[in-house]
């Protein structure tokens, strides 16, 4: 009985791992699709005549997000004073891109080389 335990506890540890890894090399789950499933241009299925397609114009979904939207890719050594400053022209702007990167971001203290962050407007 404690072999089977240990074997299925396995086993599901596996599939765990499979899952998280899987789930986080989907690009569809990034920022900018997230931004670009959201924005406020992608008219609503219901609106939509039935001579137009369901499915908006990608290439003008992604112009106007790309118009909106900035994304920064972290160096070593960077802050977000830094980046306030870069971006802002002030570094007491930081609490801005903290509350933009909420879900990316575990401590605002500690920012790793080659993170994405967003950089609201």
């Amino acid at each position: 009985m404690q072999k089977d335990f240990k074997i299925g506890l396995g086993v599901g540890l596996l599939f765990v791992v499979a899952v998280a890894f899987w789930l986080s090399t989907r690009p569809d789950l990034s920022t900018e699709a997230r931004v670009l499933h959201q924005s406020p241009n992608t008219p609503s299925i219901a609106a939509q005549s039935e001579d137009r397609p369901v499915t908006p114009n990608i290439e003008q979904r992604k112009s106007s997000v790309e118009q909106t939207l900035r994304i920064h890719v972290v160096e070593k050594g960077e802050t977000l004073s830094a980046i306030s400053a870069k971006y802002y022209g002030s570094p007491n702007q930081w609490p801005r891109i903290v509350a933009a990167n909420r879900e990316s971001l575990n401590d605002p203290n500690r920012l790793l080389p080659g993170s994405k962050l967003v950089i609201p407007q």
